[in-house]
């Protein structure tokens, strides 16, 4: 993700989604998402598997 202009995406994607709904929580979350859907490829079942050891790791 370094050096790319995808990497932009998660903190403008935030940034827009709290002046607009006024959620940080929400927009934070969405951030997590979309930066977890960009490292793993695009790839879903990836992507789902890296956000669950991420909070189990967490809790």
């Amino acid at each position: 993700m370094e050096n790319s202009i995808v990497s932009l995406v998660p903190p403008i994607l935030v940034m827009v989604m709290v002046a607009a709904t006024r959620r940080v929580l929400l927009s934070l979350g969405a951030g997590i998402v979309s930066t977890a859907i960009i490292l793993e490829g695009f790839k879903p079942r990836e992507t789902g598997i890296h956000l669950w050891n991420a909070v189990k790791g967490v809790v």
